[in-house]
């Protein structure tokens, strides 16, 4: 039983009228053999095809005269925008007072009207009541219910496109990866023959795709000779790359070797000339410019491959469940997270490396720059005591010139004084 938050809104709706009826003290004869009882919030369900209070009813058969389902507006109310609008817009002339389901049975009605009023999920699933789910948006359904429904491998090729047509995203996944595991089954089976051409384009762009390029080109290649075959027309390369549409630029060409290539592609002529020699060239590693099949999409594995390699495939073999799936995302997380992991803690010693080298750097240049402050004080330093130098022996040529200049006026004076006596 899963939860519905709109539950506790129609619970103290029901709880505002019980009381309401309670305090009046009135008694109501529904029958000849039954009195009117209050209903509790827990007993909400007993209001399921209830005809007590039933202000709407949906009939549904093959004619509007079919059987007929009682109904209350404000439990569908509180369970679809679609209903509140139909039944509380203010837009609306005349009351609605009964919607003709055609073509729907009693379980589909049962699994429909099951979750809106008992919250519970349908058992078995049915196409026809997801169908109902999507017309009148049962806004929870989808979430609420898709985990519960075990879907035999059968049904979902059988059902996938009806699925896919109604955007049932949670029913959706669930059908796309029970083919993706069982992918061998699917492709084998005569639901794949007759697949349109949109679902098809859908699978080859899955990259959960648990297949074999190789096996997968020969399926699609058998899928486009059996609509030629529905078509009334020949398999030529013309009519088949008609059929295949813009699929054809899905298939992953370039996951092939050249062997594979050679052997399973080519002779079927279902290339060109120019196509077959671009893509020879690219799986040899060349670079062909404005190849159609050369993208990063397109040159990736699909996942199973990518964990697992082609050599150690898992072989995938139940029939109705798609419990596999979970180991195999569980796997995958726990690869992805210890590479992640591992990537982290290489990344964090590489920062602490870094940012030992940038202290270290630092620390040199903080060395180198008390170095350069020590330089300059010794070349302060010498400048000065050079200028002391240069001072002192300024001084002692100033007193050497002095003395010289008195040493010779002395000589000259004694010059004089004996040139004065020769004379006399």
């Amino acid at each position: 039983m899963v939860s519905v938050s709109n539950w506790p809104s129609v619970l103290m709706l029901v709880a505002t009228w019980t009381t309401h009826f309670v305090n009046a003290e009135s008694v109501y004869s529904l029958s000849s053999n039954s009195k009117w009882q209050p209903i509790k919030p827990s007993e909400v369900a007993r209001m399921y095809n209830n005809s007590f209070m039933s202000d709407t009813k949906f009939t549904f058969g093959t004619n509007k005269l079919g059987e007929v389902f009682y109904a209350h507006k404000y439990v569908l109310a509180f369970s679809s925008p679609l209903f509140y609008e139909m039944f509380y817009s203010n837009n609306i002339e005349k009351p609605i007072k009964a919607i003709h389901l055609s073509n729907h049975n009693n379980e589909t009605i049962a699994g429909f009207f099951g979750f809106i009023y008992k919250n519970e999920c349908p058992t078995d699933f049915e196409v026809e009541v997801l169908r109902l789910v999507m017309k009148y948006k049962i806004v929870l359904f989808d979430s609420a219910c898709s985990h519960t429904m075990g879907i035999e491998s059968q049904k979902v090729f059988k059902l996938v496109e009806n699925i896919l047509e109604l955007k049932a995203e949670a029913f959706t996944e669930i059908c796309l990866g029970t083919i993706d595991g069982l992918a061998d089954e699917y492709f084998a089976s005569e639901y794949f023959l007759n697949i349109k051409q949109s679902t098809l384009n859908i699978l080859l762009n899955r990259n959960t795709l648990y297949y074999n390029e190789t096996d997968l080109f020969k399926a699609v290649l058998k899928w486009a000779d059996h609509q030629c075959s529905k078509n009334d027309v020949e398999r030529t390369r013309g009519h088949r790359r008609k059929v295949l549409g813009n699929a054809i630029y899905s298939i992953r060409f370039l996951l092939m070797n050249q062997s594979e290539f050679a052997t399973h592609v080519i002779p079927t002529g279902i290339l060109d000339d120019h196509e077959t020699v671009a893509i020879m060239k690219a799986i040899a590693g060349e670079q062909v410019p404005n190849l159609a099949w050369d993208s990063v999409k397109l040159r990736s594995k699909r996942l199973p491959e990518i964990l697992f390699g082609e050599q150690n495939k898992v072989t995938v073999t139940s029939k109705s469940g798609i419990s596999w799936r979970y180991y195999f995302a569980a796997l995958f997380f726990i690869v992805f997270f210890t590479k992640y992991y591992l990537h982290e803690q290489e990344k964090q010693k590489r920062q602490q490396e870094n940012l030992r080298r940038q202290q270290e750097n630092q620390k040199r240049q903080q060395e180198n720059q008390k170095r350069l402050q020590e330089n300059q004080k010794r070349q302060l330093e010498n400048l000065k005591r050079q200028q002391e130098r240069d001072e002192n022996n300024w001084s002692e040529v100033l007193a050497y010139s002095g003395a010289l200049i008195v040493g010779v006026g002395a000589v000259a004076g004694i010059a004089l004084s004996q040139s004065g006596k020769k004379r006399q």
